[in-house]
């Protein structure tokens, strides 16, 4: 057993009138998880934004003459703002916050090939779900993700758990041309995977 974690999923939807026939296109999320402490990943459509919550440092400072004037004019304090700070002070016209879940104290399990991360969510009204969330460890193969897949969804099985969804879905196709490998492209598809299960 490693670190408890927690999660916060919170859907903003656009007030834009005509903005598009499809409703689910209105939506935006907002992700933060504490084991990536330095992120908030924004998910709007089939795009995702790793936003930094870092202190912009010197050496960019210097190298970023426009971020260097932002603060210069006092347009910016060096510190970025969070995406929720903007939505809530300077973007209510555009974006209103329609839900937030929330998951406290999750548990998580290394194996020796995974990780393993489980999470009860709630919203305002109550509980919303169990999480469980399957990373790979190092360059194993597909098959041997599956198969840690089917385990899990066995164990399910036979504790009478048949109402459950599994999303692989990415932002990008993954190919031998385009293989998806940095931590962050990693980061925003497991938050669009959040998407495709709890919104849709």
């Amino acid at each position: 057993m490693e670190e408890p974690w927690s999660i916060e999923f919170k859907t903003y939807r656009t007030h834009i009138k005509n903005y598009s026939e499809d409703s689910r296109s209105k939506l935006m999320y907002s992700m933060n998880f504490s084991h990536h402490p330095r992120y908030n990943v924004i998910i709007k459509n089939k795009l995702g934004l790793l936003l930094s919550s870092d202190k912009i440092n010197e050496s960019v400072k210097e190298r970023d003459t426009r971020i260097q004037d932002l603060i210069e004019n006092d347009c910016s304090t060096g510190f970025p703002e969070s995406l929720d700070m903007l939505l809530g002070s300077k973007l209510t016209n555009m974006w209103e916050q329609r839900q937030i879940l929330r998951g406290d104290a999750g548990e998580t399990f290394r194996t020796i090939n995974c990780i393993i991360r489980c999470i009860n969510l709630f919203s305002s009204t109550g509980f919303k779900g169990l999480i469980i969330e399957i990373e790979s460890i190092g360059k194993g193969s597909v098959e041997v993700f599956n198969n840690k897949v089917n385990d899990i969804k066995d164990l399910l099985k036979e504790i009478n758990i048949a109402d459950y969804q599994i999303s692989h879905d990415t932002l990008t196709e993954q190919t031998d041309l385009n293989p998806i490998e940095s931590d962050t492209d990693n980061l925003c598809n497991l938050a669009y995977q959040y998407v495709r299960v709890l919104e849709y």
